[in-house]
């Protein structure tokens, strides 16, 4: 591994250079999120690196700075979504709705003044004279 102060890293090595320079316990939490395919690529891209001179490491973090604030959701006119959606986030989630059980079937109608077991009428919209 060599002394690294060219600017000409790749973009594997300079997400590396930031990784490091967050510290192990930022870096390792963005980790979790990554497939395990570029986890490893960065691995291998801090293999490669060397050591990296401060003015080199303070360039990456000003270029990721800059790409970041460039990004939409940083917008002036995009952060007032941003800040909803972030407090959106901190409250409590809201419970779920439980599956009811179905309610008890109705009584079956009364039977007729007549006592024959039939059952009284029912007047629904379909039924009713005009």
């Amino acid at each position: 591994m060599t002394d690294r102060d060219d600017p000409d890293l790749t973009g594997s090595q300079k997400a590396a250079v930031l990784l490091m320079a967050m510290g192990e316990k930022r870096s390792g939490r963005l980790q979790l999120g990554m497939d395990k395919d570029e986890v490893e690529e960065l691995h291998a891209a801090r293999k490669s690196l060397g050591q990296i001179p401060s003015e080199v490491v303070e360039k990456i973090i000003d270029e990721y700075d800059g790409k970041r604030a460039a990004m939409p959701m940083n917008q002036p006119q995009n952060r007032d979504i941003k800040l909803q959606q972030e407090q959106a986030a901190q409250r409590p989630a809201a419970k779920k709705a439980t599956r009811q059980q179905p309610a008890a079937a109705p009584p079956k109608p009364a039977s007729d003044a007549a006592g024959d077991g039939t059952a009284a009428p029912v007047h629904h919209l379909t039924n009713i004279e005009v």
